[in-house]
């Protein structure tokens, strides 16, 4: 894992970038990590080779708002989590408490059963740790 970031102006930004970290080591196929607040400024990061997080960030809001406005137009209630499989891997926005996401990006080899299971496992830790 080579990049790592933190927000310097979230205090739980170095314990998000730990949870991260362990996220993205437990799965092999995950290439970056994001949490992030529901606005999309970033929390924290743990980011592979090549990845400045901002690309990561930038789409994440956005998508997460289009999901939003697509379940109350049907009345399915509040979006927990959203899971896009792309030909270049797979995008996971899985919700992190009230006000907080985790973003994970992984390769298109992932499991995504194993990636849902790690992402929901990290998110309930972000969650703790936020609140």
């Amino acid at each position: 894992m080579s990049g790592l970031l933190q927000s310097q102006f979230h205090p739980q930004g170095s314990a998000a970038v730990r949870t991260l970290q362990e996220l993205n080591i437990a799965s092999g196929d995950i290439e970056a990590s994001v949490a992030l607040t529901s606005d999309g400024f970033m929390i924290g990061a743990a980011l592979g080779e090549g990845s400045s997080g901002r690309h990561d960030t930038d789409i994440c809001a956005p998508l997460l708002n289009l999901a939003e406005c697509a379940a109350s137009e049907v009345l399915y209630g509040q979006v927990k989590l959203l899971m896009l499989e792309l030909s270049t891997g797979m995008l996971l926005l899985q919700q992190a408490g009230s006000g907080a996401v985790l973003a994970v990006a992984a390769r298109p080899s992932a499991n995504p059963g194993m990636l849902l299971h790690a992402a929901r496992k990290a998110a309930r830790q972000l969650q703790q740790i936020l609140s």
